[in-house]
């Protein structure tokens, strides 16, 4: 192994795994509008209701923070079975502690679906109790797609790394922008597919650096710096005609994912220097017995959470539609009074099935005398 590179646990990685996963977490259920008619659930993000709501797009955009972290433990991880001379599991690992939590949560709303076809309850559709949409318990999958092929694609995108660095993530950001290029200016919205390749590798890309040891040695005020610029660089290019502020919601999706741009990558970017640039007083509260101790729980369970938090939402407002409590169809003050039910419903709803299901977020054991890969691989 090179020198500097990260051998062991990194809670500051961890804390970050976790803390993206809640922010997104809290702003799926914060920023849902939801609807009942009818017995059936629905609703839409506050944003696509009044566009003036597009800043959440820019508060809760955190997910590349959870590549940022899959790049930097997928790095540990791969190169400790290369060294070892047993590469090949590294796909197969991460394969199953991908799928089979995912295939037990499909499964589980398989059944719900088919009872809910036998008993003739909920609505008519293929989802007996809710409509297509952002609004079901199957939104967070498209995530999991995605990640997905980060992981498979991890022994090439490493080796890429190993050999040319910073070059490549340079590459990624400039495809990015050759192929915004070529979408709207041919008028051909259609090639932005290829940027969920380009966009979501990218952070990932950027976490080798920090497995590498490399990205710790740059002095924090420089991270401030660089996300200040970035700050204004994502200003200014949202700014273009071709660029809306909304960066979640282009009007471009491929197969139900939205097509990121530029605008995207920038603000990828400014969530790592802005990660970065907050380390060392994130480190220091890490110290805290709580802090630490709340971190370490919930770090195993964190694919759980993700999986599972759409349906703890649905049980609350199926619960909240008996009460009932009224659901305004655009942010008033009513649904601004409404946020922290919201919030705590769901969250206490949620706690039965990570106790439930999170058994099947843990790894295999390893063989004896090895070190956990638990250890590294989250």
């Amino acid at each position: 192994m090179t020198m500097g590179q990260t051998t062991g646990r990194d809670r500051f990685m961890d804390l970050l795994r976790l803390g993206s996963l809640l922010a997104i977490v809290a702003g799926h259920w914060l920023g849902i509008v939801p609807n009942v008619q009818g017995g059936v659930i629905s609703g839409v993000m506050v944003y696509d209701v009044d566009p003036r709501y597009w800043p959440a797009t820019w508060l809760f955009d955190v997910i590349p923070l959870f590549f940022f972290v899959g790049g930097f433990a997928n790095a540990i991880s791969y190169r400790r079975l290369r060294e070892a001379g047993r590469a090949s599991e590294f796909r197969p690992r991460r394969l199953a502690r991908l799928l089979v939590p995912t295939l037990v949560f499909i499964g589980v709303w398989l059944a719900i679906e088919a009872v809910l076809a036998i008993l003739d309850a909920g609505g008519s559709g293929p989802l007996r109790g809710m409509r297509w949409g952002f609004m079901t318990p199957f939104a967070p999958l498209w995530f999991l797609g995605v990640y997905l092929v980060v992981v498979l694609l991890v022994p090439i995108t490493l080796r890429l790394h190993e050999r040319f660095g910073i070059l490549v993530p340079a590459v990624m950001a400039a495809g990015v922008l050759a192929v915004d290029w070529m979408a709207f200016g041919l008028h051909h919205p259609s090639l932005l597919g290829i940027n969920i390749v380009l966009a979501w590798l990218l952070p990932g890309q950027l976490g080798y650096f920090y497995a590498d040891g490399r990205l710790q040695r740059v002095p924090a005020r420089l991270w401030a710096w660089l996300a200040v610029s970035l700050l204004v660089l994502l200003v200014l290019l949202t700014s273009l005609p071709s660029y809306g502020r909304n960066l979640l919601d282009n009007g471009v999706a491929i197969i139900g994912v939205t097509a990121p741009t530029m605008p995207f990558v920038v603000a990828s970017m400014l969530a790592i220097a802005t990660a970065m640039a907050a380390r060392n007083w994130l480190e220091r509260h890490l110290n805290v017995t709580r802090v630490r101790a709340a971190v370490t729980r919930l770090t195993p369970l964190a694919m759980t959470i993700f999986l599972w938090h759409m349906t703890s939402y649905f049980a609350a407002v199926a619960l909240m539609a008996a009460i009932p409590v009224p659901f305004p169809a655009t942010p008033n003050a009513t649904w601004w009074l409404e946020r922290p039910l919201f919030l705590l419903l769901p969250a206490v709803l949620l706690l039965p099935l990570m106790g439930l299901f999170g058994r099947f977020e843990r790894p295999p054991r390893e063989h004896p005398g090895s070190e956990p890969l638990a250890a590294v691989a989250r």
